[in-house]
């Protein structure tokens, strides 16, 4: 593995003998960790070429790439190929399986179904899942309406995870992923919680114990008057109301569900207690922040339009086990927050390579396929 490595990185970044469409490229220590935690994930015994098209072939741009890159792998392996069959999959009530990866199902259901599997979408569907498993960052590269947004979409469906999008572009600042001060808004606090709320209740009637609790009349009521509130008092009074749904859920024993409502609970007393006060300058997390938090996905659409300092903030957190420091929050109780994402936390970059390539550190911390 290791002198394969180390062909593919001579031929590609000393030689420059194939692979000009996306360079420069690395071929690092980093690909060889991966590959053997790949390998080491499988409980039975697989031949390297199992996962080569994860790690290495997926991230290069054209078939005459990928098929000199094959031709490397026989001089250091053999004439071992990979599979030339797509990979199968199978979706269960508790997992997703395509190919190799194997993913659990969350308890989410998006309002829109995405489309079905096509053929052409299973390879890079099974290496994203195989990033995923080892909670890797995702960087998709392609033209223009190429289908990258489509599969992260398809891919958070079938796992059942909440996926927030943000679309990146040349203004895009640091404060507009991670977060800034701003005045207290009482309405748009509310209608964080409401929805908040709303996306708690559905996950609660997709179990058999919470459909048979929250039919009930007075309990039914109270989550249609938060659904149709429009006005800060209305909200208000609505959320006062399913504060009962709320002490409903925690008694269920659900596990993740009951635990998120206790989390919800403390979100509204902290509402109500604000709601007192006003023209204060608060922070407010921003969606990476939130997702990092709150066990959701992130993706950043067209990452490569943003100035590179900007992302190049993230790079502790796309590092094994990595963290995020929010020194843009300032000092909370003497110390500075540092946020460690949540164990479903999962990061997408989608790229076009027609406005340009990220930077040479943020690519060495994903795969890109």
């Amino acid at each position: 593995m290791i002198s394969y490595n180390w062909r593919i990185s001579e031929e590609v970044t000393l030689r420059r003998s194939f692979a000009i469409e996306g360079a420069p490229w690395e071929f690092n220590l980093r690909d060889v960790i991966r590959w053997c935690k790949l390998l080491q994930r499988d409980d039975q015994s697989l031949h390297p070429v199992e996962h080569l098209r994860t790690i290495y072939l997926q991230r290069l741009r054209t078939q005459a790439d990928r098929d000199r890159a094959l031709a490397l792998f026989g001089l250091a392996f053999g004439s071992q190929k990979p599979d030339a069959a797509r990979p199968r999959w199978s979706l269960a009530p508790g997992h997703f399986q395509i190919g190799h990866a194997l993913l659990p199902r969350e308890n989410f259901s998006p309002a829109s179904r995405s489309p079905i599997i096509l053929p052409a979408q299973l390879r890079p569907l099974e290496a994203m899942s195989s990033c995923l498993m080892h909670s890797w960052l995702i960087i998709l590269t392609g033209a223009r309406d190429s289908g990258k947004t489509a599969l992260v979409k398809l891919l958070s469906t079938l796992t059942g995870n909440y996926l927030h999008e943000v679309a990146v572009n040349n203004a895009t600042d640091i404060s507009d992923i991670l977060g800034s001060f701003e005045q207290e808004d009482h309405m748009v606090h509310a209608r964080t919680i409401a929805d908040r709320l709303l996306q708690l209740v559905s996950s609660v009637l997709r179990t058999a114990r919470g459909a048979a609790t929250l039919t009930d009349g007075s309990l039914h009521s109270s989550i249609e008057s938060l659904r149709r509130a429009s006005s800060l008092q209305s909200l208000t009074t609505a959320l006062r109301s399913v504060a009962e749904v709320l002490d409903v859920v925690v008694d269920l024993g659900l596990d993740k569900i009951s635990q998120e409502a206790s989390t919800a609970r403390k979100a509204m007393d902290d509402f109500f207690r604000a709601e007192r006060r006003s023209g204060r300058f608060v922070w407010v997390d921003g969606p990476l922040v939130q997702a990092m938090k709150s066990g959701h996905w992130v993706l950043l659409d067209g990452a490569n339009l943003c100035n590179p300092s900007v992302l190049d903030r993230l790079n502790s957190l796309c590092e094994p086990q990595g963290v995020l420091t929010l020194n843009e929050k300032g000092q909370v109780n003497g110390e500075v927050e540092i946020i460690v994402p949540h164990p479903n936390f999962r990061l997408f970059m989608t790229v076009d390579p027609q406005h340009g390539e990220l930077s040479r550190a943020m690519r060495n911390r994903g795969i890109e396929i």
